[in-house]
């Protein structure tokens, strides 16, 4: 059995892994992880992440620093504080069984601030409330892997993207499988009926009026109940086309339909 919280779990480690190299940019990654934080982190590397930036600016939740705004001070610091918020908050759903991530929010006015920030930087969430909690959330293969790459979590953009990839090739193995067995079970149908038309032009004493090549085309069918048209054509002496089999099954089954009215007159 897979471990359902082991994909979100290596996501974030990856993210921890990619510390930003400017010190604004750390900054506003460590403001996100403190606005958001969650108890439990604390013996996960989200938590190792989170002392470790502490140390490095001695930040603390009651410095005074209030406005979201004063943390951005550069183009890349909006991208580093949502990836803090996602480091405390977030969480993504394992590709193979969906392609979801959620951000839950502690009230309506923080869900409004991200989302706005999410949009500024081309990642536009849905909103929804579960259990009265906000939650923003995207859903669907490419939004997911977007919101990934733009965090800076490549290796798991690229794990959903395999995962997309493999359940794309397996459900085109599985249309295919299911077309063949269709086709199959039409041809196996279509046999049956051909043999049904036979018997009955024999038993009405028709068969013997048919052209030659009728005749043949017929006994073969007989005889031959599981072939193909392209196997028929080519048990013929001398051999015939697909098309050609096609065309003498039709005049038989044309042959059967006006014997079966003639009698039922």
């Amino acid at each position: 059995m897979r471990d359902t919280e082991s994909f979100s779990r290596r996501t974030k480690e990856e993210l921890c892994g990619n510390i930003p190299r400017s010190a604004c940019c750390r900054r506003a990654e460590l403001y996100g992880l403190l606005l958001f934080r969650q108890p439990q982190q604390d013996n996960t590397a989200v938590g190792a992440l989170g002392e470790k930036l502490e140390r490095e600016f001695s930040r603390k939740s009651d410095d005074g620093i209030e406005r979201i705004a004063d943390m951005l001070q550069c183009e890349n610091c909006r991208r580093s504080f949502l990836r803090g918020v996602f480091l405390a908050c977030g969480n993504v759903s394992d590709p193979v069984s969906a392609y979801q991530a959620d951000i839950p929010m502690p009230d309506g006015e923080s869900a409004a601030d991200v989302e706005a920030l999410l949009c500024e930087e081309g990642l536009p969430p849905r909103r929804t409330v579960r259990r009265e909690i906000p939650v923003l959330y995207y859903k669907g293969n490419e939004q997911v892997s977007d919101l990934l790459v733009a965090l800076g979590a490549q290796n798991a953009a690229f794990a959903l993207m395999n995962e997309t990839i493999r359940k794309e090739l397996r459900n085109r193995a599985n249309r295919e499988r299911n077309c063949d067995a269709a086709n199959i079970h039409k041809a196996v149908n279509a046999a049956n009926e051909q043999i049904r038309q036979i018997a009955f032009l024999r038993q009405c004493g028709r068969f013997s009026a048919m052209p030659d090549e009728l005749q043949q085309t017929a006994e073969l069918r007989e005889a031959h109940p599981e072939a193909t048209l392209l196997m028929l054509a080519q048990l013929h002496n001398p051999p015939i086309t697909k098309s050609g089999v096609v065309h003498r099954l039709q005049k038989i089954g044309r042959l059967a339909k006006e014997a079966q009215e003639q009698t039922e007159v």
